[in-house]
């Protein structure tokens, strides 16, 4: 779960809300994830995004879903926004709803649903009360899913009613950080997909 602070939802500055809005599609799919629903609240954009869905389910969907947050954090806050990110791991039930035709969303449900959002929460809050850019707080599960790839810092314990372990993803020392003017398409993605921006960039 995604939740992007902007200054100004004007007309004026719709060229720049749907640059956020492409930046986050585009860190989502190369990772092979879905967006399931995105809203407005107030000066925040809250967007809720899947791995795991068929036909795109993988052994390292929770590295996946890391991986694009840590992309979407760099690139989001270099934009100069401040976004929050609560990720969890587990199952959901998931379906189509709407009716016949082109008219229907994905459908996401569950108690892993509902952690996701109280660690953006908490993520949201502490980028307030840090004053910091942005913030990713993943649950114990997704910790353990993900150390192959990343080192994980432990945050301490949820301040909601329903308590529950903190960490935060760690850059890895190797990792490609993308230039601020253009972030993409030489995004490294741990080589979760078939691009390799070694090949497109040799120098």
């Amino acid at each position: 779960t995604i939740k992007i602070k902007l200054n100004d939802f004007s007309i004026q500055n719709s060229s720049n809300i749907q640059n956020v809005i492409s930046t986050v599609q585009k860190c989502i799919y190369l990772t092979h994830g879905s967006l399931t629903y995105l809203t407005k609240e107030q000066n925040y954009l809250f967007i809720r995004c899947v791995w795991g869905v068929p036909p795109f389910s993988f052994y390292d969907d929770s590295a996946r879903s890391v991986s694009a947050g840590l992309m979407l954090q760099y690139v989001i806050t270099s934009l100069g926004y401040q976004i929050g990110i609560g990720i969890s791991t587990g199952a959901s039930f998931t379906g189509l709803c709407g009716v016949q035709g082109n008219r229907k969303v994905l459908e996401v449900m569950g108690g892993k649903v509902l952690v996701s959002l109280l660690l953006m929460e908490e993520a949201v809050s502490a980028v307030d009360k840090n004053d910091s850019k942005g913030e990713i707080y993943i649950d114990k599960v997704t910790m353990k899913m993900i150390q192959k790839w990343y080192r994980c810092m432990y945050i301490g314990i949820s301040s909601n009613k329903c308590t529950f372990d903190i960490y935060t993803p760690m850059y890895k020392e190797n990792d490609f950080i993308p230039n601020v003017s253009d972030p993409f398409p030489f995004i490294r993605t741990h080589k979760y997909n078939s691009y390799n921006p070694k090949m497109n960039n040799p120098s």
